[in-house]
């Protein structure tokens, strides 16, 4: 990996920055403008580069985020993704075979699932709380038609 390179825990921090910025409606030019920003900049945020604090803060706040501290004597980060029910989405691998453009997204939020139409980011989602047996529910063919 070269040094310009993200590593993964910038590309996942990209990932959630870019769900919260579409959970709050806004476009990365909308956000850019918000922040007084080149589109661009929020592009490269959202790939993996570094943002510093201040300007992660403003993003946060800019996405609706409210920013806590935590609990005290645990050490922990005042933004944690999981405990804060963030989703970060990922295309299922079995989306759009066959070309037709059914495509789904799967978000893990604490112990539950969520599903969402990737051609409709903003609109309903199905929460599965139990995804492991949801799972192998499909794996035995029990949704075929």
């Amino acid at each position: 990996m070269t040094r310009n390179e993200p590593t993964h825990r910038r590309r996942r921090l990209g990932e959630v920055l870019r769900e919260l910025r579409l959970r709050a409606g806004l476009s990365q030019q909308e956000a850019a403008d918000r922040l007084n920003h080149d589109h661009r900049k929020i592009s490269r945020i959202e790939k993996g580069q570094k943002p510093d604090y201040h300007g992660m803060r403003a993003m946060l706040d800019t996405y609706g985020v409210p920013l806590m501290s935590p609990p005290s004597g645990s050490g922990g980060s005042p933004l944690s993704v999981r405990d804060r029910g963030v989703a970060v989405w990922r295309k299922s691998s079995r989306s759009n075979t066959g070309g037709n453009g059914n495509c789904v997204e799967v978000a893990l939020v604490g112990g539950s699932a969520r599903v969402r139409d990737s051609k409709n980011p903003a609109g309903p989602t199905v929460a599965l709380p139990d995804w492991q047996a949801f799972l192998a529910a499909a794996k035995r063919g029990r949704f075929e038609a």
